[in-house]
C-alpha cells in the first residue's frame, strides 16, 4: 500500500461517536429545558393545593350545613362531623383526612363565620373553615374565590 493510498482511506472513515464536548453541551441544554418546565409545573402544584384547600373547606360547610339541619345548630368543633349520633344521623364526612388541608393540617373553624358575611355582605351567619398557605401566611378558606 502507498503512501498516497493510506492518506486517502484514512480521511474516508467516517465518525462514530459524539465528542465529550458535544455530549456536555447536549446535557446542558437538557437540563435548562428540565429547569424551566420544573419552575412551571411547581407553580401549578401550589395553585392546585390552593384550589384544593378551597374546594376542601367548602364541602366541610355543605357538611356543617347538613349537620345543622340535623341538629338545630353548628357543631362545636370539626369533630362532630366524623361521628354518629344518638338518633343514627351522620357521620357527615367519611374520615378524618376529610379534616386536614392539602399540606397536612388541620383545617380551623369560626362557628361565628365572620370572615364569609365580611366578603359576601351578608347578614346570614355562615360558618367559617380556614387555613393559612404554608410560606405565604395567607388565609384561604370557604369565602376565597
Amino acid at each position: 500500500m502507498t503512501l498516497r493510498t493510506w492518506q486517502s482511506r484514512r480521511n474516508l472513515v467516517v465518525r462514530a461517536a459524539f465528542t465529550l464536548m458535544e455530549l456536555l453541551v447536549v446535557m446542558a441544554i437538557i437540563v435548562i429545558i428540565a429547569g424551566f418546565g420544573g419552575y412551571y409545573v411547581l407553580g401549578q402544584l401550589d395553585r392546585a393545593k390552593v384550589n384544593g384547600a378551597i374546594q376542601k373547606a367548602r364541602a366541610i360547610v355543605q357538611a356543617a350545613e347538613t349537620y345543622k339541619v340535623d341538629h338545630g345548630d353548628y357543631p362545636q368543633d370539626l369533630s362532630q362531623l366524623l361521628v354518629k349520633d344518638e338518633e343514627g344521623r351522620g357521620p357527615y364526612l367519611k374520615s378524618r383526612e376529610d379534616l386536614l388541608d392539602p399540606w397536612g393540617r388541620p383545617f380551623q373553624y369560626d362557628p361565628n363565620g365572620t370572615q364569609t358575611m365580611a366578603a359576601n355582605q351578608t347578614q346570614a351567619r355562615v360558618i367559617d373553615v380556614f387555613t393559612v398557605v404554608p410560606g405565604e401566611n395567607r388565609t384561604i378558606g370557604n369565602w376565597s374565590k
